[in-house]
């Protein structure tokens, strides 16, 4: 496995070509704070024109406060193949970034979480990835939705009236 700590500089395109000579699938190590989230984003942007099935990136964020030597030194050196072991798939820091402190509470919202992922998806030039991308978001959306519709909203049947509750039309045009 190949990774790199881009080290508080911007990663280029021409960077990623040459990433790609050594591994199809490096691991960028970015810090775990705000300005690492930040590169990380960027990252993402300039990676999704050029990914191909065999060319990718997987990310790995470090602690807060930390860059590799520090966790290295702090952590050793088993620590820090471990974190890099637990690296996230490029889909999955898309999917994390567009889903990060989004409350998807109603359709507006989910359509434009939709709209979003679709926007980004048509960014990846390779047609067979793009579909694949297409499929890992449709799955991906289904399995969160499902958990928040299960866990955070009332199901189907509270909201159906029981016998002593039925609708009177004479008594809603009291209102």
């Amino acid at each position: 496995k190949s990774c790199v700590a881009p080290l508080g500089t911007a990663v280029t395109t021409k960077q990623l070509e040459l990433l790609w000579k050594i591994s199809p699938e490096p691991i960028i190590i970015m810090d775990g704070d705000i300005a690492g989230l930040r590169a990380a984003n960027k990252l993402i942007d300039i990676l999704l024109p050029l990914i191909k099935f065999d060319k990718t990136a997987r990310f790995c964020f470090l602690p807060e406060g930390n860059d590799p030597d520090d966790f290295v030194n702090e952590h050793g050196s088993e620590a820090f193949k471990d974190l890099i072991s637990k690296s996230i798939s490029l889909s999955e820091c898309i999917w994390n970034r567009e889903t990060r402190n989004v409350v998807f509470d109603s359709p507006e919202r989910i359509s434009a979480l939709n709209n979003q992922l679709q926007l980004l998806i048509g960014k990846i030039s390779d047609k067979n990835l793009r579909s694949e991308y297409f499929n890992y978001f449709q799955k991906v959306k289904k399995d969160f939705f499902s958990v928040i519709t299960h866990e955070s909203r009332p199901s189907f049947k509270d909201y159906k009236t029981s016998e002593s509750k039925k609708f009177d039309r004479n008594r809603a045009r009291e209102f």
